[in-house]
């Protein structure tokens, strides 16, 4: 690489961290005004006095840092999933340009974006799904419709394959079929909204991307839930399904296209 380029692509590779962490910030705001049926525009604002937040109280992961982990209006712990959710989120849009971002192909912007969208929405279901043990409907659905036309427009585009949309297609009709299928399990605890969400997921990731990814959350669910075993002492104790569906399929998107050829 050439110097110029090699800047260039650092550059670019430093919006990408700082994109991923205004992100994180999103979801963080977005969960939490959803779940209270709240509006979503407007000033941000603390969560315990409905004090009007400034610019230094918004920097992802620094304010956390920079306040001690406390709420500068009311002094009270600030929970470690905020600073956590903008870490990782600013972690994964860095991977998503590293393989997405390719200023010689032409219309490049396109699959980019459409996998900032999808990162953003699996980042906030997996948040939303952790701290509330549900899904909301309305976005469930809006995020299952950008995702099919995210897919018809790479296909369009020709980032898309005739194989790779029979693959998009084979894979949302069976991994939703088989979530369907488990959802009359008692207590399996999961939802219409869970069956749509995983059927938008395959849809994006293909049938070969969703196997991988459902794999992947298996073993990243069996550990968290071992954690949580072992912090909570309870047996009972669950580890919602949008969130390990969520972990598989951004592992796989950020590492699996990576690692696995080169294993296989």
């Amino acid at each position: 690489m050439e110097g110029a380029t090699l800047l260039l692509f650092g550059i670019t590779y430093v919006l990408g961290l700082i994109l991923g962490a205004a992100l994180g910030s999103f979801v963080n705001m977005l969960t939490y005004r959803v779940y209270r049926n709240m509006p979503l525009g407007g000033r941000s604002f603390a969560d315990g006095t409905g004090e009007v937040l400034t610019g230094t109280d918004l920097i992802p992961v620094f304010s956390y840092i920079l306040s001690g982990g406390r709420s500068k209006t009311s002094g009270e712990r600030l929970p470690l999933l905020y600073p956590a959710i903008e870490l990782a989120a600013a972690v994964i849009v860095l991977f998503v340009f590293v393989l997405f971002y390719n200023p010689a192909q032409q219309l490049f912007v396109l699959p980019l974006a459409g996998a900032l969208v999808f990162v953003t929405g699996m980042i906030f279901f997996a948040s939303y799904d952790y701290q509330y043990m549900s899904l909301p409907k309305k976005e469930v659905v809006i995020f299952s419709l950008l995702t099919l036309l995210i897919v018809s427009a790479e296909y369009l585009s020709g980032f898309r394959t005739a194989s790779d949309l029979i693959s998009s297609i084979a894979g949302s009709g069976l991994f939703a079929l088989l979530i369907g299928l488990i959802r009359f399990i008692p207590r399996s605890g999961l939802t219409v909204r869970d069956v749509v969400l995983t059927a938008a997921t395959a849809a994006y990731l293909g049938f070969a991307g969703m196997f991988w990814a459902v794999l992947f959350g298996s073993l990243a669910g069996s550990v968290a839930g071992i954690v949580l075993l072992i912090r909570k002492r309870d047996p009972r104790v669950q580890v919602p399904y949008a969130t390990v569906l969520a972990a598989g399929s951004l592992l796989w998107l950020i590492a699996g296209q990576i690692v696995i050829p080169v294993i296989f």
